[in-house]
């Protein structure tokens, strides 16, 4: 993958592609690829995009 674009689209085909992390927030998940991070959350119907940071703005106070 090449862009942040190519990692979002390849989430609805795999959601369980990220890693969970529920300790930081509920049904969230965090997908790392090359220097950024998809966060994202999955209900029932949707897959919701909530941030894409760089690798140094991954922490907790920018979820």
């Amino acid at each position: 993958m090449n862009s942040p674009g190519e990692a979002i689209n390849a989430i609805p085909v795999n959601p369980e592609i990220g890693s969970s992390i529920e300790y930081i927030r509920k049904k969230y998940r965090l997908y790392h690829f090359k220097h950024h991070f998809v966060i994202y959350r999955m209900t029932s119907t949707t897959i919701d995009i909530v941030r894409v940071p760089g690798e140094s703005m991954a922490n907790k106070r920018h979820l």
